[in-house]
């Protein structure tokens, strides 16, 4: 013997599966609030007998809710099973339309069978009657058919039979149904005969949900009822229109199928904001009078009913697993809410055909409005329709970027959108996402990869949409990686740690607690040893910088994070550990100088005159004064050439003056150097020689054919020996 294994039941990933569009009917999920108004229908159904059957039809469009309805009338029915007897009929599933009459009787004849022992035979005898009949008669004849074989004595006695064995139940029949508008119309025609006439027995109600228009275009169709209107009227007395339902019934519905399939809190809320930007705001009188005026709007006039709306949700939720990280929300969103509303226009993006590249920007999008609006006219909208595909469409290629790189107004990012996948021009915010959230020293590895791969300007363009969370440790975080990879890479990453600072805090010290941060990040980041010190005070001094600029003068003091004097004493603490370990005397000496100058102002002459700040002026003279090493290396940084023309010009060390206090003192202090390094003696001889020229006008000088050579080998021999140290 062969025995079957029976496995058990197939079961529901909640997050993965499909929302289905047949989902389990839940009375407390009244959606479209409309169960109040199925239970006032099913309370004056049960207040009526009738002699004959009672034609109810439930007319609504596609999609607007007449199985929910069904579903709650039927519910509310069911409540009262002493009186009731409720037979749900699907003509829709039969196969053969030429056996729905049969179907039908099969149906209710098993619904009967309890309540009475012989009903279900002779349903089943008068059903294969009129089957046999109906065969024989033209459905132009609809009207009539009944007159024309009613006079047959078994057609009559088993109707009399059938009628006479319901009253004796003690019971209403109440048949319901469905999904009239999917059948062709001569199954139409067979439904409608069921109602008007084969099964018009006493106290049967009949509930039929129907697209009216549908169902009007279907049986013009055919030729064989001449006032389709007219007709069905004649079949049902009484017709029952559906209560419109709120608007943001279609955005909360959304999100509720958005929470049951999103796992992370935190996209459920932004996706929860996405929904609420393109919907209703709010429910007033002034809303509703000008409802669709505006682009908050989008999503409630794509989307029609729930259906439309689990039809979205099913394509946006394949889409957003597969371009979570890679794209703007918003605009993923936008296209799968015009994918629902109609493929034809998702295809005319996609093909680009009513898209052009802008010619101000190349690289972004335009619509080309006349052919959108001539596709349009092609696909039959309606007017009002038109106006919401088309701002739609308009929001995907609007001017306002939101900062974000992956919006799909950017000709770069087509593809994006429509291939699911990364190309060899893309980096994964997905692994930038990863990378960033990782320590610095793993981030600054990762990035001079991405760097000598190519992808320098796509990583820029990252950087500079990134949102650095304001605590801080992130500000602490970030202002180190930036300075870090400005040593390590390029000095762009510069300009991002001062404007960390700067468009955080700087102008924000009426938030105390903002300005509060901002200093502590501060004074974190320049107390951190991972950076050097001429780094961490090049950092300082663009502050310095900042504050002197004439747009900060109206403010008072304390509008920024720091005054000039706290940060010039900062600098003055940065330039003392510079020195500590600095090797020898080089140009990023000179540059502490600069970062620590409290004014400029143009002398005479036009040159322009930078005065130190007196304490790092002493540092440094104490720093060379005490070192005749220091000093001597001093000497050939002091030969520098012009750039230009006049290869043959040159000029010393403007701020000699201000270290050893006078040009004087610095005279004295050279012409008692004495040193065993021939390459210093030939500097200060040099220096010696053209001191008058140069000092104290501070104007750049030829120097004789015989010294150029000398002084071009000092300079080579500098650059080679010290320049490198830095």
């Amino acid at each position: 013997m062969h025995y079957k294994t029976f496995k058990s039941q197939l079961s529901k990933n909640g997050n993965a599966s499909f929302i289905e569009d047949s989902d389990n009917y839940i009375k407390d999920n009244d959606h479209y609030y409309r169960t109040g108004y199925a239970n006032i229908v099913a309370t004056r159904i049960e207040a009526t007998t009738t002699q004959s059957s009672f034609g109810i039809g439930i007319f609504a469009e596609w999609g607007q809710g007449k199985t929910d309805f069904l579903k709650r009338l039927y519910s509310a029915l069911n409540e009262n099973q002493e009186e009731n007897i409720l037979v749900q009929f699907n003509p829709w599933r039969i196969n053969n339309g030429d056996l729905i009459v049969d179907d039908f009787f099969k149906t209710l004849a098993n619904s009967l069978k309890p309540y009475h022992a012989t009903i279900a035979d002779k349903i089943n005898s008068y059903s294969k009657k009129i089957f046999q009949t109906s065969k024989e008669a033209s459905f132009r004849f609809i009207d009539t058919v009944i007159d024309d074989f009613i006079d047959e004595p078994s057609v009559t006695e088993r109707y009399d039979t059938i009628n006479t064995y319901i009253k004796s139940t003690g019971k209403r029949i109440i048949v319901f149904i469905d999904d009239l508008d999917r059948l062709t119309a001569p199954e139409i025609l067979e439904v409608l005969r069921i109602i008007r006439n084969t099964a018009n027995f006493s106290n049967t109600f009949f509930v039929v949900a129907i697209d009216h228009n549908y169902v009007i275009e279907t049986l013009k169709k055919t030729n064989l009822i001449g006032k389709e209107k007219e007709y069905l009227k004649k079949i049902f007395q009484l017709v029952l229109t559906l209560p419109t339902f709120k608007k943001e019934v279609i955005s909360n519905q959304i999100k509720v199928y958005i929470k049951a399939k999103v796992s992370s809190y935190e996209d459920i809320d932004s996706l929860n904001t996405i929904i609420d930007s393109l919907s209703y705001k709010s429910t007033s009188i002034s809303t509703a009078v000008l409802e669709g005026i505006s682009n908050e709007n989008i999503l409630e006039n794509l989307l029609d009913n729930l259906r439309d709306v689990k039809r979205f949700c099913n394509s946006f939720l394949i889409q957003f697993e597969i371009l979570r990280d890679e794209v703007y929300w918003t605009d993923l969103f936008l296209i799968e809410l015009i994918k629902a509303k109609s493929y034809e226009v998702y295809c005319l993006i996609e093909s680009k055909k009513i898209l052009t590249a802008d010619e101000s920007n190349y690289d972004s999008f335009k619509l080309l409005e006349p052919e959108l609006k001539q596709s349009l006219d092609n696909l039959n909208f309606s007017p009002r329709e038109q106006i919401w595909i088309t701002k739609s469409i308009e929001a995907l290629v609007e001017k306002n970027d939101y900062g974000h790189i992956r919006r799909f107004k950017l000709v770069s990012n087509f593809y994006l959108y429509f291939s699911y996948q990364l190309f060899n021009d893309k980096l994964s915010m997905k692994k930038f996402r990863e990378v960033i959230a990782d320590d610095n020293d793993v981030i600054i590895e990762t990035f001079k990869i991405w760097i000598e791969e190519g992808f320098y300007y796509e990583l820029d363009k990252i950087m500079d949409a990134y949102s650095i969370p304001r605590t801080l440790e992130s500000i602490e975080k970030y202002g180190v990686l930036f300075l870090r990879l400005e040593d390590e890479t390029d000095t762009r990453w510069f300009n991002r740690a001062t404007s960390l600072f700067w468009n955080r805090f700087s102008l924000l010290a009426v938030d105390n607690e903002k300005s509060s941060i901002g200093r502590k990040a501060f004074h974190k980041l320049i107390d951190n040893k991972s950076l050097t010190a001429y780094s961490r005070a090049r950092f300082v001094s663009a502050f310095v910088r900042a504050n002197s600029k004439e747009e900060l003068k109206p403010l008072s003091e304390g509008s920024t994070l720091f005054s000039t004097e706290e940060l010039l004493k900062m600098i003055y603490k940065l330039f003392k550990e510079f020195l500590s370990v600095t090797p020898n005397y080089n140009f990023r000496v000179q540059d502490f100088l600069l970062f620590n100058s409290e004014q400029q102002h143009e002398s005479p002459g036009n040159n322009r005159r930078i005065n130190i700040a007196l304490n790092s002026t002493r540092l440094l003279k104490k720093f060379l004064l005490n070192n005749e090493f220091q000093f001597g290396v001093y000497l050939l940084f002091m030969l520098r050439k012009s750039s230009g023309d006049e290869l043959s010009t040159y000029f010393f060390d403007p701020f000699a003056g201000q270290i050893f206090s006078s040009t004087d003192e610095f005279l004295n202090k050279l012409e008692n150097y004495d040193s065993d390094n021939q390459y210093f003696k030939m500097a200060k001889d040099i220096i010696i020689k053209y001191f008058d020229r140069y000092y104290p006008a501070q104007r750049q000088f030829k120097v004789d054919p015989a010294d150029k050579d000398e002084i071009d080998m000092l300079i080579d021999y500098r650059v080679g020996e010290f320049e490198q140290k830095e």
